[in-house]
């Protein structure tokens, strides 16, 4: 299924850096950047959420060079109430259980990046 993009309802951030945006933003980031927004949710209450500082959040959200850990990527996306999967090359999509990724208290498993 390819990406379909929805419009927000808040408009992305003006001033420096803001004619940037579309060339280094990701699809992913663009993604969990709309759904944090519709649900109400500031940057530093979604790094508050899945144990990350809100310049973290800002990373994933915003810069196409800085791609996160998977641990912390399904956290984020698990937060959200989303789900990591693979697309196999016929169709069928195979959800990753959250639990491959996250520990019992929904943090990623493995520590924060150095």
């Amino acid at each position: 299924m390819a990406y379909k993009h929805t419009p927000v309802k808040k408009p992305y951030a003006s001033g420096y850096g803001a004619t940037r945006e579309a060339q280094t933003t990701t699809v992913h980031g663009r993604i969990l950047r709309e759904e944090r927004l519709n649900q109400g949710l500031s940057q530093k209450a979604m790094g508050e959420m899945i144990g990350r500082e809100h310049s973290e959040i800002s990373r994933i959200e915003r810069t196409a060079e800085f791609l996160p850990r998977i641990g912390p990527l399904v956290a984020h996306l698990n937060a959200l109430g989303m789900s990591l999967a693979i697309v196999r090359p016929n169709g069928d999509v195979v959800m990753l259980p959250n639990s491959d990724f996250l520990g019992p208290d929904g943090m990623p498993k493995g520590g924060k990046r150095k």
